[in-house]
C-alpha cells in the first residue's frame, strides 16, 4: 500500500521523468559535484596536501594541478605512453608512443635553453638600445634554428622516405617467398606422406608422387634463392634479421609522421617570431636604426653562438654547414629588405610630424 498521496506523487514524479514541467530540473548538490570547478578545487586541495607532506619528509620536489597552459609554461607535454609500450621498448622494439616522448623530450629542453639565453641575455642589457638589440637578435637566431629545423627535418624525412621505397617493396616480396615457401613446404611433407604410405607393388601411383615430390624440391630451392638474393640486398642472412628490417621500416613511418606534425609547428613559431621581431622594430625605443643596427651586430656573435649549440644537442650531430648557410638565407629573405625600408620611412615621417607640431 502506498501512504496517502504516494501513489499521486510517484504519477507526477513519472510525468516528470517523461518530459513534464519538471523534467529538466537539476539536483543542485549534483549538479555541483559534476562541476568543473568542483573539480578543480579537489585537484588544488590534493596538490596542497601532497605539497604539504612532501615539504614535512624533507623533499624539495613539488607537484602542480595546474596545466602546462594554466602554468604559463610553453613547453609541450608528454603523451601517456602504457604498458604496452614500454614492453614494446623492453624487447628491444621501437613504439611510437616511447618514440613521440623523446622528441618531445628533446624538444622542450632546446626550448628551455633557449628561454634561459633569452632571459640571460636580457638581464646582461643596461639601456634600452641594447635591450632591443639583443631580443631582437634572440629572435633573429631563433628563427635560424627553426629554418635549420625545417631543412634538417625535411632532409630526414627524405631519407626515411628513401628508405621506405626501397625496403618495403623488398619486404614485402621476402615475406611473400616466406610463405611459399612454408606452403610449399607443407605440400612436400603430404606428398612424402602419400608416398611412405603406399604399398611397393603401387609403382605408377609413386612414379607421380615421386615427380610432385622432386618437383615442390626444384620450385622450394627457387624460391629459397629469391629470398636469399632479397636478404642479401638487405644486408641480413636470416628471417631474425629480416624481421629487423620490419622493426626500422616501423620506426621510419613513425618518424615521417612526426616530422610532418613538427614542421606544422615550427612554420607557425616561425610566423610568430616574424611578427615579433617588426613589432620590436616599431617601437619606441627605435629612435636611429643604424645605431640599433651597431648594437645588433655587435650582440649577434652570441646569439649565434648560442642557437648553434642548441641546434647541435637538439641533432645530436655536428653542424651542417651549408645546411646552416642556407638557414642564414631563409632568415634575411622572411625579414625582408623591403618591410626595414617601410619602417625606416614611418619612422622619418613621424619625426617629421613631431618637427611641425612644435613649429606649430
Amino acid at each position: 500500500m502506498y501512504p496517502a498521496g504516494g501513489s499521486s506523487r510517484l504519477c507526477q514524479r513519472l510525468a516528470d521523468d517523461a518530459g513534464g514541467p519538471c523534467a529538466n530540473r537539476q539536483n543542485p548538490i549534483t549538479a555541483k559535484w559534476n562541476s568543473e570547478e568542483q573539480l578543480l578545487q579537489w585537484r588544488e586541495a590534493w596538490a596542497e596536501t601532497v605539497n604539504r607532506h612532501l615539504e614535512q619528509s624533507g623533499h624539495e620536489e613539488r607537484i602542480d594541478h595546474r596545466s602546462f597552459a594554466d602554468q604559463g609554461k610553453d613547453e609541450q607535454p608528454t603523451i601517456h605512453e602504457g604498458v604496452a609500450a614500454r614492453i614494446v621498448e623492453k624487447k628491444g622494439g621501437v613504439s611510437e608512443r616511447c618514440e613521440i616522448n623523446r622528441q618531445i623530450r628533446a624538444d622542450n629542453k632546446l626550448l628551455r635553453e633557449l628561454k634561459a639565453l633569452v632571459a640571460k641575455l636580457a638581464e646582461s642589457a643596461r639601456d634600452a638600445v641594447t635591450v632591443l638589440a639583443r631580443k631582437l637578435e634572440t629572435i633573429r637566431a631563433n628563427m635560424i634554428g627553426s629554418f635549420y629545423a625545417l631543412r634538417h627535418n625535411g632532409k630526414r624525412r627524405s631519407e626515411a622516405q628513401k628508405y621506405l621505397d626501397q625496403a618495403v617493396p623488398l619486404y614485402d616480396r621476402y615475406i611473400a617467398l616466406h610463405e611459399a615457401i612454408k606452403t610449399h613446404k607443407t605440400d612436400l611433407r603430404r606428398l612424402q606422406k602419400e608416398k611412405d604410405a603406399l604399398p611397393v607393388v603401387s609403382i605408377r601411383k609413386r612414379r607421380d608422387l615421386t615427380s610432385q615430390i622432386e618437383e615442390t624440391k626444384v620450385e622450394i630451392a627457387k624460391l629459397q634463392k629469391r629470398k636469399k638474393a632479397i636478404m642479401q640486398k638487405c644486408g641480413k642472412t636470416d628471417h631474425a634479421g629480416m624481421q629487423e628490417i620490419q622493426k626500422q621500416i616501423a620506426a621510419a613511418k613513425v618518424a615521417i609522421r612526426y616530422v610532418d606534425d613538427r614542421q606544422i609547428v615550427i612554420h607557425e613559431a616561425i610566423a610568430k617570431s616574424k611578427r615579433s621581431f617588426l613589432d620590436l622594430l616599431k617601437s619606441p625605443e627605435v629612435y636611429d636604426l643604424d645605431v640599433l643596427e651597431q648594437e645588433r651586430l655587435a650582440v649577434r656573435p652570441d646569439a649565434e653562438s648560442a642557437i648553434r649549440s642548441g641546434i647541435k644537442e637538439q641533432t645530436d650531430t655536428p653542424i651542417q654547414e651549408q645546411l646552416y648557410i642556407d638557414s642564414l638565407n631563409d632568415v634575411e629573405k622572411s625579414l625582408t629588405t623591403h618591410e626595414k625600408q617601410q619602417l625606416k620611412k614611418q619612422i622619418a615621417k613621424e619625426e617629421m610630424k613631431k618637427k611641425d607640431d612644435w613649429i606649430r
